[in-house]
């Protein structure tokens, strides 16, 4: 038993209220079967560098100049 429970919802709910419900139990969901993960930038310790992020994904290049 997982211990989560499954909200039925009925015509005349709140249609905003039954969609919170459900991301409230999808979230739950998710973070019971997914471990957590630090996705967040770091500022580089390197000033002449810098990093841009473009579809997904992260570039880290030289900056130009002195």
């Amino acid at each position: 038993d997982s211990g989560l429970a499954v909200h039925v919802f009925k015509q005349g709910d709140d249609p905003i209220d039954v969609i919170n419900k459900m991301m409230s139990f999808l979230s739950t969901v998710v973070t019971s079967r997914f471990p957590s993960t630090n996705n967040q930038l770091r500022n580089s310790s390197n000033p002449k560098r810098k990093a841009t992020i473009h579809d997904g994904r992260v570039t880290v290049q030289p900056l130009q100049g002195d």
